[in-house]
């Protein structure tokens, strides 16, 4: 991490409308440039709905969330040209025969409404395919990949119009337990050899405790934010969860909260 605060919400508060439901609380955080952090809490606790506040697609009731000073509801494009996302619903067609540069290179397309040059292209394809680990992979077809294999193609799509930072939200899904400490150990390298900040959205932390700088426990409220090990306290889960969540500690000394299926009681 190279310092200073990249992301800062002030007092964010953000209710939807029929029914009114609040999803944000008055929450206030900073996120240094740089750094690795999930964002954890029960279904509804309103870790979606954060990073829509940061991608600028939504507007907060009260309080503030300002990406490098900026506002992203007031400049949606500015914020937008700094982040790469991976949502939890790709909608990539696998009935289509796109390969994996093709996938990849979706993302210079979609975010510059233009295709690249074929030198361009080339260069920063054999980058962002390096940086994943696919660059044997390029022309193999998308759909012929493992789970694993496909996120971090869509990692790769994210990277490639070089952000500032990584969004995503359930990483994990549809990806087992192998896949998932690759692509842990993936994001904590892109985050600190290239200084890019990463917010992940996860449901289950166990396979990123020992990657990550901070976690951010949400319940609507801002529960607690902080390193895994001051976070990840029975305590503090309960406060989060509204039940017991058994943590074992491994001979490493990294808290492992037992929790597959947590939930909680929050809409």
């Amino acid at each position: 991490m190279t310092g200073g605060t990249q992301i800062r919400a002030k007092d964010l508060t953000f209710c939807f409308r029929n029914p009114r439901v609040c999803a944000l609380d008055n929450i206030s955080f900073e996120i240094p440039k740089g750094s690795f952090v999930a964002v954890l809490g029960p279904n509804g606790s309103g870790k979606t709905t954060l990073l829509k506040h940061i991608l600028g697609l939504l507007k907060p009731d009260s309080g503030t969330v300002e990406v490098n000073g900026i506002i992203p509801w007031q400049n949606p494009q500015e914020v937008q040209n700094k982040i790469g996302y991976v949502p939890q619903q790709e909608e990539i067609n696998t009935r289509l025969p796109l390969r994996v540069r093709e996938v990849v290179l979706q993302g210079f397309t979609i975010r510059s409404g233009r295709h690249p040059s074929a030198s361009d292209s080339r260069q920063r394809l054999l980058s962002v395919l390096e940086m994943v680990g696919l660059e044997e992979l390029s022309s193999r077809p998308f759909n012929a990949l493992s789970g694993g294999q496909q996120q971090r193609a869509l990692i790769a799509r994210a990277l490639a119009v070089d952000p500032a930072i990584l969004l995503l939200d359930e990483p994990f899904s549809a990806v087992d337990v192998s896949a998932q400490l690759e692509i842990s150990e993936l994001m904590r390298e892109i985050s600190h050899k290239n200084n890019v900040t990463i917010v992940a959205v996860v449901h289950n932390i166990n396979q990123l405790v020992h990657y990550l700088d901070s976690v951010m426990l949400l319940n609507k409220k801002l529960i607690a934010y902080g390193p895994p090990d001051e976070v990840l306290l029975p305590e503090i889960l309960k406060e989060a969860y509204g039940v017991d969540v058994p943590v074992v500690i491994c001979e490493d000394g990294y808290r492992h909260p037992i929790m597959e299926d947590t939930h909680g009681t929050a809409g």
